[in-house]
């Protein structure tokens, strides 16, 4: 299935309402602070039902019948499992939703994210499972060629990372990811200095990030970001700043010998970032 002018208008309409349920679900948010979990859970059950509409349920009913009818893959990607799509989907149709507190809806926020970004993506997806297919035949080839000497690299480590804490339905720690799907990979809480460590692995020049801001939301919290790194041992040295917003920010700095990156803000707030790239 590939996503038509049509299909594209209905998840441009998907994604601003998560744009602004993520303001609804905001506690410091200017409009109406401590959050609105009525506004959000609404916007919430929009953008689950344009993304079901676009992922090929034709099928009328309530959102949590769309959201039944999604392919059983596609809700795995999304949600971990069947079960747990059905019950974030009937979280925000709930009767009781204004006694909801907003950290239960932050879960479905993160399912509907993911969700719309697979029905943005569906064509892409499509001809990624070929593409992997094709590349498992090439690696397998590639395998009888060098050796294990070539395997070596391969197969070498994938850098990791982790934050100085996770909000509801994030991780704390994890591998770096190879593709950027979604609008962030982590997600700290509100606290004083929040930060994110990749390890590289390994010691090596580096002299230059490319920090990619979140795309959906709140991203003036990444103002102020700092760049610090070290090697195997010492202390982190800061090596570069962000003071204005930005949507891809390539920190530039002379050659330093590093392990270990650390991005961190140097005030009370919440960190959250699309991607972190090493070059």
């Amino acid at each position: 299935m590939t996503v038509s002018s049509t299909a594209a208008s209905d998840v441009a309409r998907a994604e601003l309402a998560l744009v602004l349920a993520g303001r609804a679900l905001d506690p410091n948010g200017e409009q109406r602070p401590g959050g609105d979990p009525v506004l959000a859970s609404e916007l919430l059950a929009r953008a689950m039902g344009v993304a079901a509409t676009v992922l090929g349920v034709t099928r009328g009913g309530g959102v949590s019948e769309q959201v039944e009818l999604i392919e059983e893959a596609v809700l795995a990607r999304a949600a971990g499992s069947r079960e747990r799509a059905l019950q974030l989907a009937a979280r925000v149709t709930s009767d009781d939703v204004a006694d909801l507190g907003l950290a239960e809806l932050r879960e479905a926020e993160l399912f509907t994210t993911k969700l719309v970004q697979i029905a943005k993506d569906r064509r892409r997806f499509d001809k990624g499972a070929r593409r992997w297919r094709i590349a498992k035949l090439v690696v397998a080839a590639l395998v009888l060629v060098v050796g294990a000497y070539g395997l070596h690299f391969m197969f070498r480590r994938q850098p990791t990372w982790k934050a100085s804490s996770a909000y509801t339905g994030y991780h704390l720690a994890g591998e770096m990811p190879r593709e950027t799907k979604y609008d962030t990979f982590f997600h700290t809480n509100e606290e004083t200095n929040p930060w994110v460590e990749i390890d590289l692995g390994h010691e090596r020049d580096v002299s230059r990030v490319i920090v990619t801001n979140r795309f959906d939301c709140c991203f003036d919290r990444a103002i102020g970001l700092i760049v610090q790194v070290r090697g195997d041992r010492g202390m982190y040295r800061e090596v570069a700043r962000r003071t204005t917003s930005f949507n891809k920010w390539p920190a530039v700095f002379p050659t330093e010998k590093a392990r270990y990156i650390r991005l961190t803000l140097p005030n009370k707030g919440v960190l959250h970032l699309r991607n972190v790239e090493v070059p």
